[in-house]
C-alpha cells in the first residue's frame, strides 16, 4: 500500500478515509479521494485504484459522468483499471473472475441507468 500511496502524493492527490455510503468517491477539481473507513485493507486498494483511475482518465470527462452511457463507460474502466493493478501487483495469481468474485464487481449494465433512454 505504500507504493499506492507514494504515487498518489506525487499525483497531488489526497486521501480522506471516513465512514460514507459509498465504496469511494473522487473529487477531481479538489484532487480528493473518499475512501470508506469501514473497509477492509484489500478493499480499500481496490477502491483507491479505482478512483485513481477516474483521475487518470476521467478528469477531463466529468461533465460527461452523469450521462447514462458514458457514467457506465468510465466505471467500467475503473474497474478494469483496477483489477489489472492487482493482478499485477500479485504477479499473476489472481485472475479476472476472482477478482470480480472477491469485490463483488459489477460487470453488467446497471438497468437503472439505462430505463429512461429506452
Amino acid at each position: 500500500m505504500y507504493e499506492l500511496f507514494k504515487k498518489l502524493n506525487k499525483l497531488g492527490i489526497y486521501i480522506i478515509e471516513k465512514e460514507i455510503e459509498k465504496n469511494g468517491y473522487y473529487l477531481p477539481e479538489a484532487k480528493i479521494m473518499f475512501i470508506n473507513e469501514k473497509l477492509t485493507e484489500e478493499e480499500k486498494k481496490y477502491t483507491i485504484y479505482h478512483e485513481l483511475a477516474h483521475h487518470l482518465d476521467h478528469s477531463d470527462y466529468i461533465a460527461l459522468y452523469k450521462k447514462p452511457v458514458y457514467h457506465y463507460k468510465m466505471e467500467s474502466e475503473a474497474n478494469d483499471y483496477a483489477i489489472d493493478q492487482l493482478i499485477k501487483e500479485h504477479d499473476g495469481v489472481y485472475n479476472y473472475s476472482q477478482l470480480i468474485d472477491k469485490f463483488n464487481i459489477s460487470m453488467g449494465r446497471d438497468v437503472k441507468y439505462f430505463r429512461r433512454s429506452v
